[in-house]
């Protein structure tokens, strides 16, 4: 029989009930708004960090007399960090509470981020860009892991969409914030505008969210057995199915914000501020999808909207295909076609992660932060390699960007229906 496990006997994995980690919340920890607002900047942290400084990249080759090229690996560095820093947070959080973990990580992200402003050159700015990644990572990775000790299936698919849908403001707001803090006072002041505000994120979290982790609840087993732990949820299908699921989504998103800007700007010739335009509607339709899946859960259920959220995200695919296909052979003419099946991908988003990332969570039980370490590593980590195969695909960048969204769609359909009773448990 498992003593820390369920059915499976599967040491910290658990079906809701059968042990502790399936218990209701614990007592005292209300779900408020201001939890919800505290853990989607914790979520926002990564966005922030990524999107603001984006504006300035040229300014800062100049400025550091450096390649475009060396201060690109900067964004690349702080991509491989924010993926592998995770993968420490989450265990770390399972064994000692989440309150800790956050207020280090913080820490160490807003104290990387003011010494970027004062960098001196493109190979001490990446370093410390890596730094700060390795900090930003415990913002995610321990908002999911606390979403998973405040509720679960239902309950934790609800909280997360109700999380994107406030964080979704992150990647619209970041980059707009840069261009201004850059036009104000040139590039040094956006790491420290970077750092206070992960200063007051840090402090909304720690006053708004207490320990949602009480010790009654940790992993009791030695730091040595992390491996194990790691192993056992990747060799768990009830697990990494869902888990797919979540990430394949994330990874066409990625897809698209590495192709967006050659397909509208360089192949269509649009300026730059109607690809914004473009770029933010898109956005929308994320926070279309997440504030409608949360409205029907209780209705409709997690199942029935994972099954309805993987199936438009099929046929965007197969419509984003389509359109790219009929523009490269030149049956079809004109960017327009793109924005309505890009919208109705990233709408499908809004459904299938929440969905899927809960049923992942729900299985984890008392492994929830390295479980939510795995899902970060995946959706960042896979979005990395889905950016690359777009650039190495031939036949014009919209069609290298469709086929792998579309790629990505079936790839979610896929493990979804592989994975389908951890979404009906």
């Amino acid at each position: 029989m498992a003593t820390d496990g369920d059915a499976d006997g599967r040491p910290g994995m658990t079906a809701p009930g059968h042990d502790g980690t399936g218990a209701p919340p614990p007592a005292g920890v209300p779900v408020t708004a201001m939890v919800v607002v505290a853990l989607a900047a914790l979520v926002a942290v990564g966005p922030l960090a990524i999107d603001m400084y984006l504006p300035a990249m040229p300014d800062i080759a100049a400025d550091l007399g450096a390649t475009p090229g060396a201060v690109q690996g900067s964004l690349s560095l702080f991509l491989l960090g924010f993926a592998a820093g995770q993968l420490f947070w989450g265990p770390l959080s399972d064994r000692i509470g989440r309150r800790r973990p956050v207020a280090a990580g913080m820490l160490l992200f807003i104290a990387a981020g003011a010494a970027c402003a004062f960098a001196t050159g493109a190979g001490q700015l990446s370093g410390l860009r890596l730094a700060q990644s390795l900090g930003a990572a415990a913002g995610p990775v321990l908002a999911r892991a606390m979403v998973r000790d405040l509720a679960e299936r239902e309950a934790a698919a609800s909280l997360l969409s109700a999380l994107t849908l406030v964080m979704s403001i992150a990647p619209l707001a970041a980059p707009m914030i840069g261009a201004e803090v850059l036009a104000l006072g040139g590039w040094r002041p956006i790491f420290l505008v970077l750092a206070v505000l992960g200063l007051l994120i840090l402090l909304l979290a720690w006053l708004a969210v207490p320990e949602t982790l009480p010790a009654a609840r940790r992993r009791q087993a030695p730091a040595l057995s992390i491996g194990y732990d790691y192993l056992s949820l990747l060799t768990d299908r009830r697990f990494l199915m869902p888990a797919l699921a979540a990430a394949a989504p994330q990874n066409g998103m990625f897809a698209y914000i590495v192709a967006s800007p050659f397909v509208f700007v360089t192949q269509f010739g649009l300026p730059p501020w109607a690809f914004s335009l473009i770029f933010a509607s898109n956005v929308v339709g994320i926070i279309i999808g997440t504030a409608m899946n949360r409205r029907l859960l209780r209705a409709l259920g997690l199942a029935r909207l994972q099954r309805l959220g993987v199936a438009l995200l099929l046929v965007a695919g197969g419509m984003l295909l389509l359109a790219a296909l009929g523009l490269s052979t030149g049956l079809l003419h004109g960017w327009q076609w793109l924005p309505l099946p890009l919208f109705l991908y990233l709408a499908a988003f809004g459904f299938v992660v929440p969905n899927a990332t809960a049923a992942a969570l729900t299985r984890a039980g008392r492994m929830a932060g390295t479980a939510s370490a795995v899902l970060g590593c995946l959706g960042f980590g896979g979005g990395a390699v889905a950016g690359g195969l777009v650039g190495l695909i031939g036949g014009g960048p919209a069609l290298a960007m469709a086929l792998v969204m579309a790629g990505l769609a079936v790839v979610c359909a896929v493990t979804s229906r592989i994975g389908r009773d951890a979404f009906a448990a």
